[in-house]
């Protein structure tokens, strides 16, 4: 709506207000006054009409007033508008320019930064193509080095599946151990040590023998074990077949505790127990671990007075032997040491006796000697005084006495 249509709205609407004033007007004073208000219609028509005019009138000035003062006000609004226009437009320009030249030092710099890292790149890549090289001749020689191994592997194996092999590796191990205990000590222990009784019919080698004191005397120490007994029975753990080599593995160790019993148990030749060498840590846990086992096989070596031992086991026992046997020579030694210890302290009273005598006489001869060189010193003082007095004849008299 625009603002001409508001003003004719207005127009009609007063027109309208003012007939409806004039008809109330004209109802208030009668119906007798039908020539009165005949007059007084032409009156109002010839008003409206004339208003209509002026409305007319008005509406035309109105409308060229608004037409010239919207031209007018188009007008400045687009100067205005123009102006703002140019004004915006060379911000926009500004900003562009500026825009450009931060995009070209960003591309600048992110050329610089893509340059300085697809160069970094390749130096990293090529120090790490330089490293996997290196890495895959470290991996070709620990290659090596496995192949190597695995030979030896295989080496080991093929000497651990037959029972002598193993019985040396267990008596190698065993002389080890036995060394590093008691070192090259002479008569301490021997390998292969004949064990003869005439009397017991007994004529026995064991690996090794360790030689204690009384009451404990010789103790036996064996390393002969099934291993393939044990290997067996690995190979089939978690099968069918798996209780049939445990009793196997169990009735071979109780068949060479049994031997061990018999052969190098002697009594009144040997101790009263025997060692049972088993060459391997692994093996021993599992004996002691199963339940079965350590019931059946534990249980029977103790009655036949076996102990069971493995390299980690073993070289405690033969420290604490060692400990044992320094002890009991000790005790026997005792009653000699006391002995010795006594004389020792009667002789250094008698040395002490003897020193206090002898340190009087030195005393008083080394007063006899301080008299002495008083005497000595005297004579010497006079001798002196002489030849000061006769200088000229002492020599005279010197030469007569020797003529």
């Amino acid at each position: 709506m625009t603002t001409l249509d508001i003003i004719l709205i207005i127009g009609i609407a007063i027109s309208l207000i003012a007939l409806i004033i004039v008809i109330l007007m004209l109802r208030k004073n009668g119906t007798n006054n039908n020539g009165d208000y005949s007059k007084v219609s032409e009156s109002f028509n010839k008003s409206i009409g004339e208003m209509n005019s002026k409305i007319d009138s008005l509406n035309s000035n109105m409308k060229t007033n608004i037409d010239l003062a919207v031209s007018t006000k188009m007008g400045d609004l687009l100067k205005n508008q123009n102006e703002q226009n140019e004004k915006e437009l060379g911000k926009l320009k500004d900003l562009e320019l500026n825009l450009t030249k931060e995009l070209q030092e960003k591309f600048t710099e992110i050329s610089k930064t893509v340059n300085g890292g697809i160069t970094d790149g390749f130096t990293k890549n090529n120090d790490t193509i330089q490293k996997v090289n290196e890495s895959l001749g470290r991996l070709d020689e620990a290659k090596k080095n496995l192949d190597a191994l695995q030979e030896q592997v295989t080496s080991l194996n093929s000497v651990l599946s037959n029972n002598k092999s193993f019985g040396r590796f267990g008596e190698l191990s065993l002389e080890n151990l036995l060394h590093d205990v008691f070192g090259d000590t002479e008569g301490c222990y021997y390998f292969q040590y004949a064990l003869k009784d005439k009397d017991q019919d007994v004529n026995t080698r064991p690996d090794a023998v360790v030689m204690m004191p009384d009451p404990i005397k010789i103790l036996c120490i064996d390393s002969k074990f099934n291993f393939l007994q044990y290997k067996d029975l690995f190979d089939n753990e978690n099968t069918e077949n798996e209780k049939g080599a445990k009793a196997s593995f169990r009735d071979a160790l109780k068949a060479e505790i049994t031997k061990i019993s018999n052969d190098y148990i002697v009594k009144g030749k040997t101790a009263e127990y025997a060692i049972l060498y088993v060459p391997s840590d692994g093996i021993y846990s599992y004996i002691q671990g199963d339940d079965e086992l350590y019931t059946q096989v534990i249980a029977y070596a103790r009655q036949k007075k076996v102990v069971l031992a493995s390299p980690s086991t073993l070289q405690p026992i033969l420290a604490n032997l060692n400990i044992l046997k320094f002890n009991i020579n000790t005790r026997k030694n005792i009653d000699k040491i006391i002995h010795e210890l006594d004389m020792l302290r009667k002789e250094y009273g008698n040395f002490t006796e003897s020193w206090g005598k002898f340190n009087e006489e030195v005393n008083k001869l080394s007063q006899k000697t301080t008299d002495f060189d008083k005497n000595v010193s005297k004579i010497g003082t006079r001798l002196e005084r002489i030849n000061s007095i006769a200088p000229d004849t002492l020599p005279q008299i010197e030469d007569k006495k020797d003529q």
